[in-house]
């Protein structure tokens, strides 16, 4: 029987190779589209005063505005025009409407979806927000829909043949929420955990992933095996992830800051980069905007309205996923009646029906059931009378509008944390600089608390000691102001001593964090170009580690001993073109292969992320680097089987790593040649930016840019994760933006982009070439560096207005 992915592929390639795709191959569909007006004049309706629009030549917008309100129709107005594409296909997902464009292949995502209700939290978010935040957001969708009426359709959209509807408050409010149900990956480690559980011993994955001292008991109801309760659950979730490119769960990001005492300039500085799934477009957006109550420069997501990684005039912030446990599983038990048990008997779920439209076919009606944890996600297994409810911060009837208005407008540290602290969906670790001098580092979103190590699988619903009873007060999250060493960094690992957190949490490996650490103290006094440099760094410290033991291999003839002298002189650096990092790297993936099938045996494929049909990166699989370098510290005896000539075990970890390095050079010899010269750790890991379409291989021609040579690997700062124990497998989490802010008055920042701002060529720059080559390009914000590099200009005016443009003035000072 095919598995879901293959029935999603077949269907979804189906669907585009008939009808509307049939006509796109034969006529113009597949041309580029005209391009949206972008020079001269428009007149249009929800403005209260004339705009001026100045794109330099990376195709960077620059709004200038008279007020706070035409401010965010701009920032609607350009995002619409050169992302239209991005947001249409991000709200449909978040909706659970992909069906209605795509027929029967959209039903797996929808039906998730609509279950899940992200679309129906987002409604009630919407409809609950007082008045005033309402009439703040209003414009930012004016903007969208004057775009929408005024911009050619994209070529996506002319291949599947709909009409694009009128852009919605709440679509912005589920887009948000589904970005952050995608970024809190606690439930899948849950549901890796207990699958694995189903085919391995407790004690082995103990070994492999041990939890805190106060991991509830493994709850395994009876005859309801978690692959039949919720495989399809886990399979669909991915393909959205991978459909909407918001990230495998083991990928992640870095941000640091900088106090003056360490700066060439003597200001601070601030630098972040976040780690997804490569895709085009692109996740960010970058854009300036200008009036009298703010300016505001950086990276938005299209759809969204405010600026996620940037800076005011005041301060500067970039945010890493915090990965605190803020979703999980429960596991709920239902009667023949089909009542839910709680702690004091039996209760009737809510009942939900949704009913979902199918391009070409009858409509789909599903019934959607409610506990007083979360909605029932999985199939019931009848013999058990077992589900599994989601439990999530995303499903509150809360939206960041707040903190997307709020941080444009701060001006201090406290008016910072203010702003953040209405993230309450997203578990976000913020670094934080301003023009004052302080850095600082904070902790947001609705975080359950929670004795440390708890969650660790999912816990029964009934038992209200393992279900949080609240959420940690926004004070006590974790949180950094001015430390005496002047430096704060993040890169997803633990935030603090794990005893001492109020929460749990999937953190990753700290080989990132240590990374980032080390060169912040060795390459002071710090700038734009040492931070350049380390959001470039390769360097991977558990590969360091690994690499140490890796040259103590006796060497069985001349090639090998050439391969070892390499690996002994290596300096760490996965980099492209590297031999002795292709030999590292597939060294560590086939001896991890042995460690695991030693404790797991068959399901060790499951550890890896593949308990079900697709394979995935998950957090398990991320934390593996400094698993395995601990455990070639500590050789303990046993792991392989009997150790009775090796009491101690080093002799059966030292024969273990010499198998691995035979396999490995046996591997790469017969990809690359018999000489180690050409093992190229770049052709190892390559890097392809896919586009949402590319499953026909006629769009990913026409979207997708690679592969091309890329490197790296999880725990180095420029970060390439990927999947599986086959180290010659391409890289799919990749830093998707960088971004570094100066603290001068005003800020001077620079960025780069994992792809251009629009999709439509533009051939006088390519921010895509910059990422590549590890370059940064300035983003102007003073009034005559905007003049200077601009490259087409628009000016928008109120319908039956003013189209007067004399008091269009550098603004945002106070």
């Amino acid at each position: 029987m095919p598995s879901l992915s293959e029935r999603w592929r077949a269907a979804r390639l189906g669907a585009l190779q008939v009808g509307a795709f049939a006509r796109a191959m034969l006529g113009e569909k597949l041309k580029p589209p005209t391009p949206a007006k972008r020079d001269g004049h428009e007149t249009v309706l929800g403005l209260e005063a004339p705009i001026e629009i100045l794109r330099d030549d990376a195709g960077v917008p620059h709004c200038f505005a008279r007020n706070a309100a035409d401010a965010l129709f701009a920032l609607g107005y350009v995002q619409a025009q050169d992302r239209l594409w991005h947001m249409e296909f991000g709200r449909r997902a978040a909706a659970g409407r992909m069906a209605e464009v795509v027929g029967p292949p959209g039903l797996p995502s929808d039906r998730l979806i609509r279950t899940v209700g992200i679309q129906r939290v987002a409604a009630e978010a919407w409809a609950t927000t007082d008045a005033a935040m309402i009439e703040a957001l209003e414009p930012y969708v004016l903007g969208v829909n004057a775009a929408i009426e005024r911009t050619p359709r994209p070529r996506e959209v002319r291949i599947l043949d709909f009409e694009i509807e009128p852009w919605r408050g709440e679509d912005s409010t589920a887009w948000s929420k589904l970005v952050a149900f995608l970024l809190s990956p606690a439930w899948e480690a849950q549901l890796t955990r207990a699958r694995l559980l189903e085919s391995t011993d407790l004690d082995g994955l103990l070994l492999l992933d041990p939890p805190g001292a106060s991991a509830g008991p493994v709850v395994a109801p009876p005859g309801a095996p978690y692959g039949e309760l919720a495989g399809e659950f886990q399979e669909t979730v991915h393909e959205i992830r991978r459909a909407v490119g918001w990230g495998e769960p083991g990928s992640g990001s870095n941000n640091w800051a900088v106090a003056p005492a360490h700066c060439a300039g003597e200001e601070a500085l601030l630098a972040c980069d976040p780690h997804l799934t490569p895709q085009l477009p692109p996740h960010g957006y970058f854009v300036h905007l200008d009036c009298p109550e703010f300016a505001v420069a950086g990276a938005s997501i299209p759809g969204l309205p405010g600026v996620i990684w940037g800076a005011n005039r005041h301060c500067a912030w970039g945010a890493t996923a915090g990965l605190a446990t803020t979703q999980e599983l429960f596991v709920e038990e239902f009667n023949e009646s089909g009542d839910y048990r709680e702690a004091d008997g039996w209760a009737p779920p809510r009942l939900i029906e949704e009913t979902i439209s199918v391009r070409s076919y009858p409509s789909e009606t599903i019934r959607v059931r409610e506990t007083a944890r979360g909605p029932i996600v999985s199939g019931l297994v009848p013999a058990a009378g077992a589900a599994l409810a989601l439990r999530s911060a995303v499903l509150d009837p809360t939206h960041s509008g707040g903190a997307l208005l709020g941080m444009p407008r701060a001006k201090s540290w406290d008016e910072f944390r203010a702003a953040v602290a209405e993230f309450q969906g997203y578990n976000l670790f913020f670094a934080y600089a301003d023009v004052e001098g302080h850095i600082g580092m904070q902790m947001s979103g609705a975080v359950p608390r929670r004795t440390p190590g708890d969650g660790w699988l999912p816990a029964p619903g009934w038992d209200p000691s393992r279900v949080p009873s609240g959420y940690v007060p926004r004070d006590e999250l974790p949180s950094v102001f001015d430390p005496p060493d002047g430096f704060v960094w993040s890169a997803n690992n633990t935030p603090g001593p794990a005893q001492t957190l109020p929460f749990s949490g999937e953190f990753l490996d700290p080989g990132r964090a240590q990374r980032i650490g080390e060169m912040l103290h060795a390459r002071a006094p710090h700038s734009t170009e040492t931070a350049r440099v380390m959001q470039t760094d390769r360097v991977s410290p558990p590969m360091r580690r690994f690499a140490a033991h890796l040259a103590k291999i006796e060497p069985a003839n001349a090639v090998d001993a050439q391969v070892l002298r390499l690996v002994e002189a290596w300096d760490g650096s996965m980099a492209p073109g590297s031999p002795a990092a292709a030999v590292v790297g597939a060294s560590f993936s086939r001896l991890l292969d042995l460690v695991l099938r030693a404790r797991l045996g068959s399901a060790a494929r499951g550890y890896m992320g593949s308990v079900h049909s697709i394979e995935n990166l998950n957090v398990i699989a991320a934390r593996t680097a400094a698993l395995l370098a601990d455990l070639l510290d500590r050789t303990p005896a046993g792991w392989f089987g009997s150790t009775s000539e090796n009491i101690d075990g080093r002799g059966a970890w030292h024969a273990a790593l010499t198998r691995a390095f035979r396999e490995a050079s046996e591997l790469l010899s017969d990809r690359f040649g018999a000489d180690p010269a050409r093992w190229d750790w770049g052709a190892c890991r390559p890097l392809t930016l896919q586009h949402g379409l590319s499953e026909s291989p006629v769009l990913a021609r026409l979207f997708n840019q690679g592969p091309f040579p890329f490197g790296g690997d999880a725990n180095c700062p420029l970060q390439s994760g990927a999947i599986g124990l086959d180290p010659l497998r391409p890289a799919t989490a990749t830093p998707a933006l960088r971004i570094v802010a100066r603290m001068t008055s005003p800020p001077q920042l620079s960025f780069t982009l994992a792809g251009e701002q629009t999709t439509e060529p533009r051939p006088a720059y390519s921010l895509l070439a910059d990422w590549r080559a590890g370059r940064l390009r300035s983003l102007p914000w003073e009034r005559a560096a905007v003049e200077a590099a601009a490259a087409e200009r628009l000016t928008l005016s109120p319908a039956g207005g003013p189209d007067d443009l004399d008091t269009l003035t550098p603004n945002g000072l106070d």
